[in-house]
């Protein structure tokens, strides 16, 4: 990559990143989601805006929780003070 004089850098466009994901893929060691099942097991289903730029004003769950085999409806304000969940196998002080 040539700079002019002067010029600055900014991000890690041109340079080789270190992937974080690839030693356990390449291992054989690393684990999916969908490899994994429990008996009796729940599935989630997200349902997203259909307006890319839009202020959501409310949310009518009733029709949601009066479907057949629905366990639970949440929206972002049940999920807020969640922490991030901890998914990788390795852990990076850089994360």
């Amino acid at each position: 990559m040539t700079l002019r004089p002067g010029s600055r850098r900014q991000g890690k466009i041109g340079e080789s990143v270190r992937r974080l994901e690839d030693e356990p893929l390449l291992r054989g060691d690393a684990r999916f989601v969908a490899d994994i099942s429990f008996p009796n097991e729940a599935h989630l289903r997200v349902v997203r805006s259909e307006v890319a730029c839009g202020e959501i004003v409310d949310i009518d769950i009733s029709d949601a929780l009066q479907a057949d085999g629905v366990v639970g409806v949440w929206t972002g304000e049940d999920l807020a003070d969640l922490p991030p969940i901890d998914f990788r196998q390795i852990g990076y002080d850089e994360l």
